[in-house]
């Protein structure tokens, strides 16, 4: 059995934990805008034992905090001698302690204190936050290796391997130390995980790739992020797709998927490879070479024969793809990617004419709107615009009452300066709403691709893929009509029209290969979000 250190030595090892603890404690609450009550030596108490290690033996350094009332009273840190043996391991070890200690301080009352849960913030954060003040040693070497050689581990299960996330919050350009105090006081592990990453869409776009670490970003991490050589035990899963074959490519949420991806011999029919992103986000690269290397938004075509998959229907011809990585990052719902064997061209669909499209397209909601308003022409009934282009572009703009009816409405009687009453006038006012639909047909997908991402883009809406009965995308944005005037607390205040209603206007746009329908609604609250979104589903169903 090894001698227990004397008195003499345990007092000078107490020595050097305290100083320690204070200058890092000092050094983390700048970094952290945080304060520990009463200050770092009111605050925070240092513990030298005379075992090797604690925690019923298996840690090197623990930390236990107190309270009174409700509040983080003091804190702890009882250290083994074994972190005495090395420099630096007493380093790092007492950073991490000093952190958890600041954990308590931002982790708010007791009571509401949920994060002291959470194993991969707690444990994670502070190892991250240690090799950011003392720099890597061999243990944080060993734990980012864990990290990066179980990417298909969620997030939520990971503990101090969960540095890992925080350096890629970092190589994206998001410093976790001022957004610690908000992810500490989140109530559950998905709050704080989107407290941390606050939708940035680097980071979703790229956790999975630099799992691959080959290259350069965003296939490898930043190279202060990156374990050392040795440290990592993993290759990516093998996936192969056949010709006849349909691979579904499932990622849990809060987790990562990294595939080295491979087409089997093709055929002449199925020459092309089409991915579709059904849900989180995925990346994708041809190797030897860089013909390909995106993020799949919605889906990507590939073509696996050399001579190319040109066709009348994209004569742009597909990139080509035979092998290469793929990365999925799993993101708070999952993700699902699916990979299918597809013709080399896609069938078009034929012109459509806006009528039909949605119920309702009656001449009433034509005759009971002035042309000029829609841009044909001043009194001018608006019930059907058709246009003609080469290689069959059509364009067709219908109106229609899709709620409701048309009411007349009398306003109230008013009195005029001179005291004489004055009968209020008749309008005809829309109880319900009304859709303007434009449905235009392009010659090639990549054309009506095009259109719909340049409409998608004008809505400032959410793009949704193939989901909801929606095919093949869709986008909506809406708005509430306000008064110019403002209302108490200078507020704008909703519209009333006649009848007492808020009024709406949402616009959306919806493609099926290569028809694009636009769809403005206009009217009271069902013509808002909601209203729009059934529209979508009701139009891409016809087309």
């Amino acid at each position: 059995m090894a001698k227990s250190p004397s008195t003499q030595t345990l007092a000078a090892y107490l020595k050097e934990d305290k100083a320690l603890a204070y200058e890092f404690a000092t050094i983390e609450g700048a970094k952290l805008g945080v304060t520990l009550p009463g200050g770092p030596e009111s605050f925070l108490d240092v513990k030298q034992s005379a075992s090797s290690r604690v925690a019923k033996g298996v840690g090197l350094a623990t930390t236990g905090c107190s309270t009174v009332e409700e509040e983080w009273h003091s804190c702890e840190i009882d250290v083994g001698t074994l972190t005495h043996t090395k420099h630096e391991l007493l380093r790092a070890t007492m950073a991490h302690e000093v952190f958890h200690t600041y954990e308590a301080v931002m982790c708010g009352k007791v009571a509401s204190c949920k994060a002291f849960g959470f194993k991969w913030l707690v444990e994670g954060a502070a190892e991250w936050a240690a090799v950011q003040i003392v720099g890597n040693d061999s243990t944080s070497r060993r734990v980012l290796g864990e990290y990066f050689s179980r990417p298909s581990r969620p997030l939520f299960s990971r503990e101090y391997d969960a540095m890992g996330f925080f350096n890629h919050m970092q190589s994206v350009g998001v410093d976790p130390w001022p957004r610690f105090k908000t992810i500490f006081l989140a109530q559950s592990e998905p709050a704080a995980y989107a407290a941390a990453i606050s939708g940035n869409q680097t980071f979703l776009e790229t956790e999975a790739s630099v799992f691959f670490r080959e290259g350069s970003w965003p296939w490898s991490e930043r190279p202060a992020a990156q374990p050392t050589p040795g440290k990592v035990h993993f290759k990516p899963s093998k996936l192969s797709v056949g010709p006849k074959e349909k691979v579904l490519v499932k990622v849990a949420p809060y987790a990562d998927g990294v595939y080295r991806l491979s087409l089997k011999p093709m055929t002449a029919k199925r020459p092309v490879l089409e991915a579709i992103l059904k849900r989180g986000y995925a990346r994708i690269r041809s190797k030897p070479g860089t013909a390909v290397d995106e993020d799949i938004a919605g889906d990507i075509k590939l073509c696996s024969d050399p001579k190319g998959c040109s066709c009348p229907t994209h004569p742009d011809d597909y990139p080509q793809f035979k092998e290469g990585d793929l990365a999925v990052t799993g993101t708070s719902t999952g993700a699902v990617v699916e990979l299918i064997p597809v013709k080399r061209c896609e069938a078009l669909l034929s012109s459509r004419s806006c009528e039909g499209i949605l119920p309702g397209f009656t001449t009433e909601a034509a005759d009971a709107i002035d042309g000029a308003a829609n841009g044909i022409g001043a009194g001018k009934p608006f019930e059907k615009h058709e246009e003609a282009g080469p290689n069959g572009y059509y364009s067709s703009s219908c109106i229609a009452l899709i709620k409701g009816a048309f009411v007349e409405y009398t306003a109230p009687a008013t009195v005029d300066s001179e005291g004489v009453e004055v009968p209020g006038q008749t309008q005809t006012l829309l109880n319900g709403v009304i859709a303007n639909v434009n449905v235009t047909r392009y010659s090639t997908v990549e054309d009506a691709t095009t259109a719909f991402q340049n409409g998608a883009v004008g809505v400032g809406g959410t793009t949704v893929h193939a989901v909801g009965g929606i095919q093949e995308e869709a986008a909506a944005g809406t708005r509430e009509i306000l008064s110019e005037e403002p209302g108490f607390g200078g507020v704008e205040l909703p519209v009333k029209n006649g009848l007492g209603q808020n009024e709406y206007f949402s616009v959306g746009y919806v493609r099926v290969r290569n028809i694009v329908a636009s769809i403005q609604l206009g009217g009271n609250e069902e013509a808002d979000g909601e209203g729009i979104y059934r529209v979508l589903q009701e139009v891409s169903g016809e087309l």
